[in-house]
């Protein structure tokens, strides 16, 4: 997944318990931090105790979108068919939102980037 290599090196948080640790331990330069809540992860990562959080796509948008208005950006469509976001601090972490987009750029060429937008019912969204 070119998609993993742009987390490699990163602290990640997930949800305990969530399937997110099988797709990042791919990577073992990755760290993984466990939460018991979302807004444990997310408040983490404002303090910027890790890099980034993984959240499904519904839940991340929730929380951005209103509790975390203005200090975090849904950095990603969903990484894997799971809906999954990568989220990061607004204006932080810049060379990784970087190198995602360059990964994203590789799935919208082969293909796969369509077939998840038909899959989430999100054509038309920007986010």
């Amino acid at each position: 997944d070119s998609s993993l290599k742009d987390l490699s090196g990163k602290v990640v948080g997930i949800i305990t318990g969530s399937t997110d640790a099988l797709l990042l331990e791919k990577d073992p330069s990755i760290s993984i931090e466990s939460y018991d809540s979302v807004p444990a992860a997310l408040n983490d990562l404002v303090s910027e105790n890790i890099e980034a959080a993984l959240l499904p796509s519904l839940t991340a948008s929730a929380y951005v979108d209103h509790l975390y208005f203005r200090k975090l950006k849904v950095a990603s469509k969903p990484l894997n068919d799971q809906g999954l976001r990568l989220i990061t601090l607004k204006d932080k972490n810049l060379d990784l939102i970087r190198r995602f987009n360059k990964g994203l750029e590789h799935l919208k060429k082969d293909g796969a980037y369509q077939e998840l937008i038909l899959k989430w019912d999100l054509e038309g969204q920007t986010k």
